[in-house]
C-alpha cells in the first residue's frame, strides 16, 4: 500500500508530466502495490524516453540536486535530489528514461 506521501509525489509528478504530454509509466514495486500487491514500496520508479531528459529536467528544476554523474560510456545520467522531505533519484538513459523517488 502507497503511504499518503508516495500517493501526493506520483499524483503532482504524473499532473506535471501529462500537463507537458511527456509519454511515461509507473514501474517497480509502487505498481505493483497499486496493483494490489500487499507491501510498501521503499521508492518511486518512472520510465520515459530519453527523448524527454530535457523537458523533464525543465520541468523538475525547481528541485534542488544533491549529485548528478553521467555514466562513462555516456548512455545514463543519474541525479539525486530532494523534494517533499525525500530523495528522489532520477536516471535518464538510452532508449528510455527513469526517474526514481525515495
Amino acid at each position: 500500500m502507497l503511504s499518503q506521501t508516495f500517493k501526493n509525489i506520483l499524483a503532482e509528478v504524473a499532473k506535471t508530466l501529462n500537463d507537458n504530454e511527456i509519454d511515461w509509466m509507473l514501474i517497480g514495486s509502487a505498481n505493483l502495490s497499486l496493483q494490489g500487491m500487499d507491501f510498501v514500496p521503499d521508492d518511486l520508479d518512472i520510465l520515459a524516453s530519453i527523448k524527454d531528459e530535457g523537458s523533464i529536467r525543465s520541468l523538475f528544476a525547481d528541485i534542488p540536486v544533491a549529485s548528478a554523474k553521467t555514466l562513462p560510456n555516456g548512455e545514463a545520467l543519474e541525479q539525486v535530489f530532494f523534494s517533499t522531505g525525500l530523495m528522489w533519484n532520477s536516471v535518464m538513459s538510452i532508449p528510455m528514461a527513469s526517474i526514481h523517488a525515495f
